[in-house]
C-alpha cells in the first residue's frame, strides 16, 4: 500500500510540474486571438429599364372640299390631276358560219359510203329484200333516207297519217318486195323518196 501511494504522489508531482511549464510557456509566447474573417457583402443593384413611351399614329382624313364662294355646289372643282377617260373599242367578233356536214349521197360508190344501218334491225332480217338492204351500203342508205322523210311527212300532216301509212305499206308490198335484184331495189327506193319529198314536210 505504501508503494502505491508513493507512485501516485510522484505522478501527481510530475503533472503539476508539466502544468506549470505549460503556463510559463504560454505566458512567455502569447498568441494573438484569431481574427474573424471579414465578409464583404456587395448589395445587388437592380437597374430598372423604363418602358418605352407608346407610339401614337394619327390618321388625318382630308376634309371634303367645300365649294368656293360664288361657286354652285353642282359644279365640281377641278383637281390638279386630270383624269382622261378613254373609250376603248369593243373587240370585233368575227362570225364564222360552220359548213353543214356533208350528207352521203346514194349515187356514191359503195366503197366510199360510210357504214349506215337501215331503219330496221338486220339481225331479224329473214326475207331476200331485207338481207340485200342490210348487206349493200347504197340500199341501207336509201332505206335510212326513206324512213327519215317518211317520219317527217307523217308529223307534218297529222290529218293525212292514215292515207300516208296505207300508201307506204302498199309500196312495200307491191313495189319493193317484188324486186329481184339490187338495181331494182335502188330504183324503187329513189322513186319513193321523190314521192314523199313532194309532200309537205
Amino acid at each position: 500500500m505504501s508503494a502505491d501511494r508513493s507512485i501516485l504522489e510522484k505522478l501527481s508531482w510530475i503533472a503539476g510540474i508539466a502544468g506549470a511549464a505549460l503556463g510559463v510557456y504560454a505566458f512567455l509566447n502569447p498568441q494573438p486571438p484569431p481574427k474573424d474573417p471579414q465578409v464583404t457583402v456587395t448589395p445587388a443593384i437592380t437597374v430598372a429599364t423604363p418602358p418605352a413611351p407608346p407610339t401614337y399614329i394619327m390618321l388625318v382624313q382630308p376634309s371634303p372640299e367645300r365649294p368656293a364662294i360664288g361657286e354652285t355646289p353642282a359644279t365640281p372643282r377641278k383637281t390638279d390631276a386630270a383624269v382622261e377617260q378613254i373609250d376603248l373599242p369593243e373587240p370585233a367578233v368575227e362570225q364564222i358560219d360552220a359548213p353543214e356536214p356533208k350528207r352521203p349521197s346514194i349515187q356514191e360508190s359503195s366503197s366510199t359510203l360510210p357504214l349506215i344501218r337501215p331503219s330496221f334491225d338486220c339481225t331479224k332480217a329473214t326475207t331476200p329484200v331485207a338481207n340485200a338492204v342490210c348487206t349493200d351500203p347504197k340500199l341501207a342508205l336509201a332505206d335510212f333516207r326513206l324512213d327519215d322523210i317518211y317520219v317527217r311527212v307523217m308529223n307534218a300532216n297529222p290529218s293525212s297519217k292514215p292515207r300516208i301509212r296505207s300508201s307506204q305499206q302498199e309500196w312495200i308490198r307491191n313495189i319493193r318486195d317484188r324486186c329481184r335484184d339490187r338495181a331494182c331495189l335502188l330504183a324503187a327506193y329513189l322513186a319513193r323518196i321523190q314521192e314523199l319529198q313532194a309532200m309537205p314536210h
